[in-house]
């Protein structure tokens, strides 16, 4: 229950907001998805026509609404399509990765006014905070992430290092695709979401993700400016031993909570050999050979 015609109902009108904007990023990535995997768009009916009254009712600015837009912008936030080129990021220094910049980002930072630092980044491709950092792919690096497991390992580092990790997939698909099933997609995306906690964002060009970098950029900015106490981004042991889990070869989220439920602990799987690996539910000899040799190769020692 929400009391009428407070901050708290303002806030709470806002999340909506968000989370409409956030469904609409989901879909747009989806559609992406589909078009890259050669399959049709869903068939969804088409909406009934609206009503005159309808039509006044979205034209119209309610109370609520009103409230809203003005705690917003007594925060300072803006959206995208509010958000203008060099405003108030002028001069401002923001570290990308050369991956980034090959992608054409770095040309449009600073056409928005960013004194742009390039810079090898382990995991990252954009250093918004010491709190946020953004992985950028295109729709093609994302599939082929998912196929390799390497965009799982890059966000599982990624969340570890910042408490506000992002995922942005730029550009559309390339090439006509195949008939495959896009189960595994899905099920990816399922995973960035609820497993890794990581924001999804969808963009069309690397203008778009320079101003949408630039809206967070300066929305961060300000929440920055205000906080006075530090933030605690320890992770917990449970969620420290999935993170030291997940970096052996070829394990996902999945595979390292579900080898961690069979074996107790980080011990317990070091310990394990490969036909005990290979009980745990989705790991083949492949993947159980590759967890045994790393947990017993000695450090500098090459494979042989």
């Amino acid at each position: 229950m929400v009391t009428r015609d407070t901050k708290d109902e303002a806030y709470l009108w806002s999340s909506r907001k968000k989370e409409m904007q956030m469904r609409r990023e989901l879909d747009s990535l989806k559609r992406k998805l589909r078009a890259k995997k050669g399959l049709p768009p869903e068939q969804r009916a088409a909406p009934a026509p609206l009503t005159k009254d309808q039509l006044e009712n979205l034209m119209t600015v309610t109370p609520k609404e009103e409230l809203s837009m003005k705690v917003a912008e007594k925060k300072g936030q803006k959206s995208l399509g509010q958000f203008e080129k060099k405003s108030g990021s002028e001069g401002q220094s923001i570290i990308i990765s050369p991956r980034a910049s090959k992608m054409g980002l770095k040309d449009e930072l600073e056409g928005s006014g960013f004194a742009v630092e390039e810079r090898d980044l382990e995991n990252a491709d954009v250093v918004i905070s010491p709190r946020v950092a953004a992985s950028i792919h295109t729709v093609d690096q994302f599939i082929q992430g998912i196929s390799d497991g390497s965009v799982f390992a890059t966000l599982a580092k990624l969340k570890h290092e910042y408490l506000h990790p992002i995922l942005i997939v730029q550009g559309a698909p390339q090439g006509e695709g195949s008939q495959a099933g896009n189960a595994a997609v899905y099920d990816a995306l399922s995973a960035v979401l609820a497993e890794y906690h990581v924001s999804v964002l969808s963009t069309g060009s690397p203008s778009e993700t320079a101003t949408m970098i630039a809206s967070l950029f300066k929305q961060e900015e300000a929440k920055q400016s205000g906080r006075r106490k530090p933030v605690q981004t320890t992770l917990d042991p449970a969620s420290r031993q999935m993170f030291m889990v997940q970096g052996l070869p070829n394990v996902s989220a999945t595979l390292a909570q579900r080898l961690l439920k069979r074996f107790g602990s980080i011990k317990g799987i070091a310990d394990a050999d490969v036909e005990e690996l290979m009980r745990v539910e989705g790991i083949g000899r492949v993947i159980g050979e590759g967890i045994h040799t790393v947990l017993r190769q000695r450090f500098g020692e090459e494979e042989g």
